[in-house]
């Protein structure tokens, strides 16, 4: 081996030394970003005022954020490779098993309501919206399940769904109008009193104004 040869094959060696240098630059860079991104998603993920859940196509917990285990009262380790049904009211089973069979069928986003329940066996209302996801480890399907405490709206549901019942079936004759005098609801005893549409015939006849059927008290009013 002549020394120009020697000379020629150091400056390839180094050339190739630099190359991967700064290879490895360009791989720690990117190491790092990922690194921030994974940070940033998780602190999203666990931090998110709403439950989020990765479920197995038998229904088996993978993955679930702080808030998800905040919901049903259990430590998020436990909640691993636990069957999400257990959290549901037995009589609410069947909601869950349809809409997940729906999901597998049709692959579009399934949203609705359920009771469920925590480790101590406390109720809850929990409005779902399930979505597939990519498929597992193993290539089989999992879903992304979203979870809201809803309890309190339901509540106020059922709060004012009692009060309409009530009205709608009081013998006093009750009716509600707008700031401009619109009238746009009367129960049964004021239609009967007074001859006003029904809240069908009402939205029929337009403007949401009062309409009246009998003559007479329409020339009194």
């Amino acid at each position: 081996v002549t020394p120009e040869e020697i000379r020629r094959t150091l400056h390839e060696l180094r050339v190739h030394q630099i190359q991967l240098e700064m290879q490895n630059d360009e791989l720690r860079r990117a190491q790092e970003e990922l690194a921030a991104s994974r940070g940033k998603y998780s602190d999203l993920y666990d931090m998110a005022p709403v439950g989020y859940f990765t479920v197995s196509e038998e229904g088996v917990i993978l993955q679930a954020n702080l808030r998800g285990a905040d919901l049903l009262g259990e430590e998020r380790k436990r909640l691993v490779k636990k069957p999400l049904p257990r959290y549901i009211v037995p009589e609410d089973q069947d909601t869950y098993y349809l809409h997940r069979k729906r999901l597998l069928e049709t692959g579009a986003r399934q949203v609705f309501e359920l009771r469920m329940c925590r480790k101590d066996r406390s109720p809850f209302w929990g409005g779902l919206e399930t979505s597939a996801a990519q498929a597992g480890e193993d290539g089989s399907p999992v879903f992304r399940i979203m979870v809201s405490d809803i309890t309190e709206r339901k509540r106020v549901e059922e709060k004012l769904l009692y009060i309409m019942k009530a009205v709608e079936s009081a013998s006093d004759a009750i009716g509600i109008s707008d700031s401009l005098g619109r009238h746009f609801y009367q129960n049964k005893a004021l239609s009967d009193l007074f001859g006003f549409a029904t809240a069908e015939e009402l939205e029929a006849a337009g403007g949401g104004k009062a309409v009246v059927k009998d003559p007479e008290v329409a020339r009194e009013m």
